[in-house]
């Protein structure tokens, strides 16, 4: 059995899941300060590839495998991230100020989502994805990489507003684009 963690990267569709409404509270001011959070992430491509490698590896029969990148990532990690990239092109990102956890108190008095994440402020989410290396032979995309497609996608999606200034993805390097797949799964 696969166990994702939170799943981030480009969308096949246009639904507002999970991943998508914590992406998209880093834009248009809807979170001013962010929480002292972490999140453990995978990218979506990686689950697929998961998903195929262990329908096709008996040693996995049994196992339950947990697919995440390690370590996890902070929100203010997250911000610098789609800051670093999306305000250049018009796009307002939440700034990478830390709410205190002072305050994270008073909010949980007054929003359910506060409310939702107050117990889990300064707690690092760490696992362990060693069966899944280990099993597989799985190398993760990295995060920064996942929440940056996924932002572009959302955009070219109507998800979220084109800026004037959108310039859109670059152009994967040639080394970038081969994917880490066995050659046995490749199409």
């Amino acid at each position: 059995m696969l166990n994702p963690t939170l799943i981030v990267g480009p969308l096949l569709i246009d639904v507002e899941g999970e991943s998508v409404t914590i992406v998209k509270k880093f834009f248009g001011h809807e979170m001013p300060a962010v929480p002292k959070l972490s999140l453990a992430l995978v990218d979506v491509r990686d689950v697929a590839v998961a998903h195929l490698l262990a329908m096709t590896a008996e040693e996995t029969n049994g196992h339950r495998i947990l697919i995440t990148w390690q370590p996890s990532f902070w929100f203010k990690d997250m911000a610098k991230i789609l800051q670093k990239e999306f305000r250049p092109q018009g796009y307002s990102v939440s700034t990478t100020y830390q709410a205190s956890n002072w305050f994270m108190f008073i909010l949980k008095h007054f929003n359910d989502e506060a409310k939702t994440i107050y117990p889990r402020l300064d707690l690092e989410v760490k696992f362990d994805n060693t069966k899944s290396k280990e099993l597989l032979g799985m190398k993760y995309t990295p995060p920064e990489k996942s929440l940056i497609d996924m932002v572009y996608s959302m955009i070219d999606r109507g998800m979220m507003p084109k800026k004037s200034k959108y310039r859109g993805p670059r152009e994967p390097a040639s080394d970038e684009k081969a994917a880490d797949m066995p050659d046995h799964l490749r199409i």
